[in-house]
């Protein structure tokens, strides 16, 4: 469903200022780690949760995909920066999904939650550097 989505929203999509485009989406995607990890670190506080459970929330999937073609559909081009916005969010919704799946595996690693890595290292230890 993300692959096709993506499909659809690159469809929609309008190249936008390179400069402009890459400023504003490195800006959403900076933003939106920061406060996923801070919201996490402030949402464990008191209770037995790590305080770096904020890594694991990281994904945004389809969710973020629909708005964002909700959002390109319903205003299109009479919003002044409107291509720009939606640049940011594709981009956002493309890094945080190529990022996310490493950093939840590496936060379930840390909690020992999975123990594949762990086994792996210890019979390849090549691999392992």
């Amino acid at each position: 469903v993300v692959l096709l989505l993506l499909v659809l929203a690159g469809i929609v999509w309008t190249p936008v200022a390179p400069l402009d485009g890459v400023m504003v989406a490195a800006t959403i995607v900076l933003a939106r780690g920061l406060f996923k990890l801070v919201s996490g670190a402030v949402a464990a506080g008191g209770t037995p949760l790590r305080p770096d459970v904020g890594r694991g929330l990281l994904a945004q999937g389809a969710v973020g995909l629909c708005i964002a073609l909700s959002y390109r559909l319903i205003f299109g081009d009479s919003v002044q920066g409107g291509d720009l916005v939606y640049t940011a969010i594709l981009v956002s919704v493309v890094v945080s999904e190529a990022v996310a799946p490493r950093l939840l595996r590496g936060l379930l690693v840390d909690a020992v939650e999975l123990r594949q890595d762990i086994a792996m290292t210890q019979t390849h230890p090549i691999r392992a550097s």
